[in-house]
């Protein structure tokens, strides 16, 4: 269930985004879940993201039939590239077809998670996320 080494290098917001795009690249994905995982709850603002991408059972076979963790990379918390990056990711999930999900872990066992994930700790992952709108994501310009 689970693909071990995380994709993309914690802060490197763009790259990472460009590295999701290119593994995934060809791959039905329709139906499947990108988790947004945070350990922010209620100030987006200052976020950070990592996320885990669960294909669809009908990617078996083709490389990914297993979960993707995907390095915390993403957010303002990385700048206006991270903010970018995180808006694309959600672009990105829209587009492929799969669900976008959130989740909330203490900072502790976000850093633990994502680096080091096992298959039990996913599958909580999953059971503990919510249904969210990609448009969340989307930067948000000030008029000033």
């Amino acid at each position: 269930m689970l693909n071990v080494d995380p994709i993309g290098l914690p802060g490197a917001s763009l790259e990472t985004l460009n590295e999701v795009r290119s593994r995934f690249q060809g791959v039905d994905l329709q139906g499947g879940h990108l988790l947004m995982v945070t350990d922010t709850q209620g100030h987006r603002e200052g976020a950070r993201y990592g996320a885990v991408v669960v294909p669809p059972a009908s990617a078996q076979g083709l490389g990914v039939d297993r979960a993707v963790v995907i390095s915390p990379s993403f957010g303002p918390r990385f700048g206006v590239a991270g903010q970018e990056a995180l808006a694309g990711l959600a672009d990105w999930a829209a587009g492929a077809g799969l669900v976008l999900r959130e989740t909330v872990l203490p900072a502790g066992d976000f850093v633990r998670v994502l680096e080091e994930p096992d298959t039990r700790e996913v599958n909580r992952l999953v059971a503990a996320s919510n249904p969210v709108d990609a448009g969340i994501y989307r930067l948000q310009r000030r008029s000033d």
